[in-house]
């Protein structure tokens, strides 16, 4: 991966990773490389993120459900409102007249 120079410039690194102090919620991929600061052991990582991808398409196939659903309510009642409306109550101009 090329890190872009804008990049480069703002941040003075060469290389691209994850920042370890970010990395709170599983601290046993954090390892402390004494007094230079922190690594993550990225080839732990790939079972996290495989599993959090399961995750989102679970939860993204429930909300394209639901999606779908919704949609077919809003179709019904947009059916009902463009179909014409009959009062309850019948008029005879012709019985009225007279």
């Amino acid at each position: 991966m090329t890190i872009p120079p804008a990049c480069r410039q703002a941040t003075g690194c060469n290389s691209v990773g994850y920042q370890c102090t970010a990395c709170k919620f599983l601290p046993e991929l954090v390892t402390r490389l004494g007094d230079d600061g922190y690594a993550v052991a990225y080839e732990k990582l790939t079972g996290v993120l495989i599993a959090a991808v399961k995750e989102l398409k679970v939860d993204t196939d429930a909300q394209q459900q639901h999606i779908a659903a919704l949609e077919a309510r809003l179709a019904t009642l947009e059916q009902t409102v463009a179909a014409p409306q009959v009062s309850g109550w019948l008029s005879f101009p012709s019985l009225s007249a007279g």
